[in-house]
């Protein structure tokens, strides 16, 4: 990676305090950014703050296999999501924004959103120490960047809990299946 690449790569990071609940908060260095808060417990309903802005997340559909977003204040859908193969697929923003959600490595956690043009907006980098789980996104500041960058981070950690919770939820399944 060369030096200018580097310099427009912004570096933050999503931090559950208590292992006990789904709190998150967003970070960038020691300076609190915004948080996500899951609204009832076995509910996939999230509220996420970045700043003043604040959305409501939620994952809908008979399989679950669409995430919403919508504006806290006025309701309005502020993105969409819909699952493709092996939890990757499609993000919609209203204003025509598109992005793809993939995973960047094979057997970690590691997820990339990727823009229009193919490159990469926003990477994150799922992982659990003493039963919190955390997150570190590395985000493209002339990809990324804009009203709705706060967006962007908030359904990025959104998604990839998602994701790990399917497979935790998969896993629990073959355990059964298998005794």
């Amino acid at each position: 990676m060369n030096d200018s690449a580097a310099e427009e790569r912004l570096e933050f990071e999503w931090q559950q305090p208590k292992w006990t609940c789904e709190r998150y908060r967003l970070r960038r260095g020691e300076m609190l950014l915004g948080e996500m808060v899951w609204r009832r417990w076995f509910s996939d309903e999230a509220l996420a703050r970045v700043g003043e802005d604040a959305w409501l997340l939620d994952r809908r559909g008979f399989l679950r296999d669409r995430v919403v977003a919508y504006e806290r204040e006025s309701g309005a859908l502020a993105a969409s999501f819909i699952f493709g193969w092996m939890v990757e697929g499609e993000m919609r923003l209203p204003g025509g924004r598109r992005f793809d959600w993939r995973r960047a490595s094979i057997l970690g956690q590691t997820w990339a959103l990727l823009d229009e043009a193919g490159e990469t907006a926003l990477e994150l980098e799922l992982w659990t120490g003493w039963f919190k789980r955390q997150a570190s996104l590395r985000v493209s500041q002339s990809r990324a960047a804009g009203p709705d960058a706060g967006l962007l981070l908030s359904l990025a950690m959104y998604l990839a809990l998602c994701a790990q919770q399917d497979a935790s939820g998969a896993a629990a399944v073959v355990t059964t299946a298998c005794i």
